[in-house]
C-alpha cells in the first residue's frame, strides 16, 4: 500500500512538473515570437498555454504578454485588468503602469491618474517601476494642468531617471509648468539648463520660443528678441517661427523692438515655400543620420520640423525653392537615381 502511495505521488509530481515545464517552454517560445514581431503567432501560443499555468505568476505573465500582442486598446486593457483580478502576483504594478500609460495616450487622464495614484500609494522603494510611475504621473498632471504636482513628480523623477528623452521632456515640462504658474525666473532657469545640456534634441524651436517669452515676461527685451530671432533663423519651417514673428511685431508696436538694438539679422529667404522631402522621423538623431547619408552622396540636405496629426517630425529635404516647377525638376532628378521623394509646401 505504501509503495502504491509513493508511486501515485511520484506520478502527480511528474505531471505537475511536466505542466510547469510545458508552460515555461511555451512562454519562452512566445517571447521569441514577440521579439520577431510575430504577434499573432505569439498570441496563439500564449492562449493555448493559459490552462497549463500552474501558479498565479505564470498566469499573470501570460496575460501580460498577450496584452503586448493584442490589436486594439480595449483588448490590451482587458488583459491587464485580468492581472489585477488575480491574487497577489509579480505583475500587478506593471499592469497598473501599463493601464495608466494606455489611458494617458488615449487622453483619458482621469483613469490614468487613478492607476498612477494606486501605484504611488506605496513607498517608492518598494516599486520596481518607480521611475516610470513618477515620470507618467508628472506628464499626467501636466496634461491636467496641475502644474505644482507636475513639478514635484518630475523633479523626483530627475533624481533617479536615466533616459535622455524622458529627462529632456521632464525638464521642458517643468519649465513650462513654472511659466504657467507665472514663476518666470524658475521657468527660464530650467529652459536654460535644458538648452545647455547635451540632451536637447527634440524641443529646440519650442525651447527657444519659451525662453523668449520668459525673457519678455521678465522685461529682458533684448534677450527676448535674440531668442525670437534664433527661432526664425534656425527653424524657419517650424510652427514656432510664426509665433516668434508675431511676438517681434508686438514688441515693435510697443516701441521696444527698434533698429537701435544691435541684433543679428533675420534670414529673409521666406518666399521659398517648396521643399523636396526625402524622409521624416520622430527621432531627431535618426534625421541627422539620414542627413549625413544623403550628404555623403553629394546632396545639400537640411532638416526641418513639421507637425502631423499632433506629432512633431524631423524631416530631411532639399531646397527650399521659390516655385513648384523648381521642386519638381529636383524631384525628377532624384527619381532617376532611384530616390523617392515628395514635394512639401510650407505654410
Amino acid at each position: 500500500m505504501k509503495k502504491i502511495f509513493i508511486v501515485l505521488m511520484s506520478i502527480i509530481f511528474l505531471i505537475s512538473n511536466h505542466n510547469y515545464a510545458d508552460c515555461s517552454y511555451e512562454i519562452n517560445k512566445a517571447k521569441i515570437e514577440i521579439k520577431k514581431k510575430n504577434y499573432t503567432s505569439a498570441k496563439n501560443i500564449l492562449e493555448k498555454s493559459i490552462d497549463s499555468a500552474d501558479n498565479t505568476n505564470s498566469l499573470a505573465e501570460i496575460y501580460f504578454l498577450i496584452a503586448q500582442c493584442a490589436e486594439t486598446s480595449d483588448e490590451v486593457n482587458k488583459y491587464y485588468k485580468k492581472i489585477l483580478n488575480l491574487k497577489e502576483n509579480n505583475y500587478i504594478y506593471k499592469a497598473k503602469l501599463a493601464l495608466a500609460k494606455n489611458y494617458f495616450c488615449s487622453s483619458d487622464y482621469s483613469k490614468s491618474k487613478k492607476y498612477l495614484n494606486q501605484i504611488l500609494k506605496n513607498p517608492i522603494s518598494q516599486i520596481a517601476d518607480s521611475k516610470e510611475a513618477l515620470y507618467w504621473s508628472g506628464q499626467n498632471c501636466f496634461a491636467l494642468k496641475d502644474y505644482n504636482k507636475c513639478i514635484d513628480y518630475l523633479k523626483e523623477y530627475l533624481e533617479m531617471g536615466n533616459e535622455n528623452t524622458k529627462i529632456e521632456l521632464a525638464l521642458f515640462n517643468i519649465g513650462t509648468s513654472y511659466f504657467k504658474l507665472k514663476n518666470f525666473s524658475s521657468a527660464l532657469h530650467h529652459f536654460q539648463n535644458l538648452k545647455n545640456s547635451n540632451i536637447n534634441k527634440n524641443f529646440s524651436s519650442n525651447l527657444l520660443y519659451m525662453m523668449g517669452l520668459s525673457h519678455e515676461k521678465l522685461s529682458q527685451f533684448d534677450k527676448a528678441i535674440v531668442s525670437y530671432k534664433e527661432v526664425i533663423n534656425q527653424y524657419p519651417y517650424s510652427d514656432e517661427r510664426f509665433l516668434a514673428e508675431s511676438q517681434l511685431v508686438n514688441l515693435a508696436e510697443k516701441g521696444i523692438y527698434t533698429s537701435s538694438i544691435n541684433m543679428p539679422e533675420i534670414n529673409t529667404d521666406f518666399d521659398k515655400k517648396y521643399i523636396v522631402q526625402l524622409s521624416a522621423f520622430l527621432d531627431k538623431e535618426k534625421a541627422e543620420k539620414s542627413k549625413a547619408e544623403f550628404r555623403q552622396k553629394g546632396y545639400d540636405i537640411f532638416i526641418y520640423e513639421k507637425i502631423v496629426k499632433g506629432k512633431n517630425y524631423f524631416a530631411v529635404g532639399l531646397g527650399p525653392y521659390k516655385t513648384k516647377t523648381e521642386a519638381q525638376y529636383i524631384q525628377n532628378k532624384l527619381k532617376k537615381n532611384s530616390i523617392s521623394s515628395f514635394i512639401y509646401k510650407k505654410p
